[in-house]
């Protein structure tokens, strides 16, 4: 093999090897860029909200089924929350019947978790019973975000590559399930305008066969009317 011949199979086999490390860049670039993605859809909320006396302020949020939620809401004023945590009250509602799901009063800091059990928007709402004003911090987490993967790495004794992956093979079920329950709302809501379109056609298709009967009774009516009157 002549020298021009190595040099060029040498140059060929480098440029295979660039392409493989861009290549294994590109998917590495793609799973990161994916993880963005699932992070900013990562559920969770928390914000400070003023309670008046017998005010009540509610958040909603669309879940599907089996999540897991956690909610914390904690009296940060007055200081003394301990002989205000009475008038503090929390209701978390499921999205059919609005029957609680979770309630509790008298205490200055509650925490609460459960699973959903049905798809729909949950109702979270802290009220406050008492006659002075209340500053509670809520905070919320759903999903991936409301589980514990150093206990579970623990547990199972997972690495960390193997905690990332398991937390990103939770966020892709969260969100199957998620555009599983649009295609499902949007079906419905193509049904019910399709049945009242249907339904306005009917109305239209009947109305405009009253009238012309309407003009045809009219016509005959007329016309008997003024033979009748040796008018025509």
């Amino acid at each position: 093999m002549s020298p021009s011949q190595v040099a060029s199979s040498r140059l060929a086999q480098s440029r295979g090897s660039a392409r493989g490390v861009w290549g294994g860049r590109r998917s590495l670039l793609f799973l990161v860029c994916l993880l963005a993605l699932l992070a900013e859809r990562a559920g969770a909320f928390q914000a400070v909200v003023e309670l008046g006396p017998g005010q009540r302020r509610c958040v909603g949020e669309q879940l599907s089924r089996h999540v897991l939620v956690v909610g914390e809401f904690h009296i940060i004023y007055p200081v003394a929350a301990t002989s205000q945590g009475g008038n503090m009250l929390v209701v978390a509602e499921d999205p059919v019947n609005h029957a609680p799901i979770f309630k509790q009063q008298g205490k200055d800091h509650v925490r609460t978790a459960f699973t959903t059990a049905l798809t729909g928007t949950h109702t979270f709402c802290v009220s406050n019973t008492g006659r002075l004003k209340l500053t509670v911090d809520l905070r919320m987490v759903w999903g991936p975000e409301a589980r514990d993967y150093s206990q579970i790495a623990k547990a199972e004794h997972l690495d960390e590559v193997m905690v990332q992956l398991l937390r990103l093979q939770d966020r892709l079920k969260l969100y199957h399930a998620n555009v599983l329950y649009m295609r499902e709302k949007e079906s419905k809501m193509r049904e019910a305008s399709d049945s009242t379109a249907s339904r306005l056609m009917t109305f239209c298709i009947v109305n405009m066969v009253l009238l012309v009967l309407a003009a045809l009774a009219s016509a005959y009516y007329f016309k008997r009317f003024f033979r009748s009157k040796k008018i025509i």
